[in-house]
């Protein structure tokens, strides 16, 4: 049990985020204390945004530099974007192995785009989804449910390329419906073998 921090931003401590607002690595460091001298926990979900692993050691708030805070966080759980912004397979491949590398872990991505919810305006649509040719869409790259459905299942397949398994731990995004979470069982387990949570 413990406490979240909730500023995604990967540069929070070196660019900064909103107009280059900085959050202090020292007011981190303190709230980490003050959470573990209470026996709990601190955990830290930051969104890549597609960043490259050069990027990311060399300018962000998880790299190895002046600004770092990840030492401050008992599990830290990179969102990769992979499925919401458009990067290559080849590079989203070099993710699991510098968060391996680095001893983080992995937030798997994915939403109610992949439940192909048929619709003809955005009223058909469920709260937050709009209507994009005839499906409802949400934060995916695309609003292809098999395209969102194979973004989502790279999760696992570049663990195990990678790795050679998923990571130990994964925290998951499958926005409000727990439908996905069984979409994307079944797909990972006829595709991969392996079961995606």
């Amino acid at each position: 049990m413990g406490f979240y921090w909730s500023l995604e931003s990967v540069i929070q401590t070196t660019y900064g985020y909103d107009k280059g607002k900085k959050v202090s690595a020292e007011l981190i460091k303190e709230m980490s204390e003050y959470i573990k001298d209470h026996g709990l926990e601190f955990i830290w979900i930051p969104a890549l945004r597609g960043r490259s692993v050069d990027y990311l050691d060399n300018n962000s708030s998880l790299g190895e530099n002046e600004d770092s805070i990840k030492e401050y966080f008992d599990y830290i759980f990179p969102q990769p974007n992979y499925y919401q912004v458009p990067y290559s397979h080849d590079q989203f491949k070099t993710i699991p192995k510098w968060l391996y590398e680095n001893d983080l872990y992995i937030e798997m991505e994915a939403d109610r785009t992949v439940l192909g919810i048929d619709c003809n305006s955005d009223q058909d649509c469920p709260e937050n989804m709009r209507c994009n040719i005839g499906v409802c869409w949400e934060n995916c790259r695309v609003s292809d449910p098999t395209l969102a459905t194979k973004y989502a299942g790279d999760y696992v397949s570049v663990q195990k390329d990678v790795i050679g398994r998923k990571f130990q731990h994964r925290a998951y995004y499958f926005s409000v419906a727990l439908e996905v979470i069984d979409k994307l069982q079944n797909y990972c387990n006829v595709k991969f073998g392996e079961p995606y949570v």
